[in-house]
């Protein structure tokens, strides 16, 4: 996440009065969404799995993007609960793709690689956030996370369906 940075910043620009308290508030408000979300989301078969991920990647990207048009707090609040059941879908639908996709032999060091590549992203995506922000602007570390999101949805179309299980006779 690019935002991580400089998303105290943003806020305290956004409310000067009372920014730590807001702070608090925009960084956890995305984990009540996502603990909300994710039972539902698991709950979602009419979607193929690649499809849904596709999408959860897309809504993600454009709301952080939107993110970085955030005029109050109010509404960089809002975006961020409803960019949290995006990233329950994220998160679920990786880890039932990794789950679907490889042998049981397998499955340890794919999720490790998954979970590996996710702490990648936060440590480049960080670092670009303050680098693009400290240059044109603090909305910029939002549109390069977006950009990042964006780039992964084009990439997930190299994921291919998991094979349906088949029963055993």
């Amino acid at each position: 996440m690019a935002i991580l940075p400089t998303l105290n910043l943003v806020i305290r620009n956004l409310s000067p009065e009372n920014a730590e308290f807001y702070t608090g508030l925009v960084f956890s408000i995305i984990g009540i969404s996502t603990a909300i979300a994710s039972p539902f989301i698991g709950r979602i078969t009419s979607i193929p799995l690649t499809t849904l991920y596709r999408l959860m990647i897309l809504g993600g990207s454009l709301l952080t993007a939107l993110q970085g048009f955030a005029s109050s707090v109010i509404s960089l609040l809002t975006l961020r609960f409803i960019f949290g059941f995006f990233n329950a879908g994220m998160t679920i639908v990786g880890n039932v793709l990794i789950a679907k996709s490889g042998d049981s032999k397998n499955q340890g060091s794919s999720f490790g690689v998954y979970n590996g590549i996710i702490s990648i992203g936060l440590v480049f995506g960080s670092t670009l956030g303050g680098v693009m922000s400290n240059r044109f602007g603090l909305a910029y570390s939002f549109f390069s996370s977006a950009f990042l999101l964006l780039a992964s949805f084009f990439l997930s179309f190299l994921i291919r369906e998991p094979e349906k299980e088949k029963s055993e006779i």
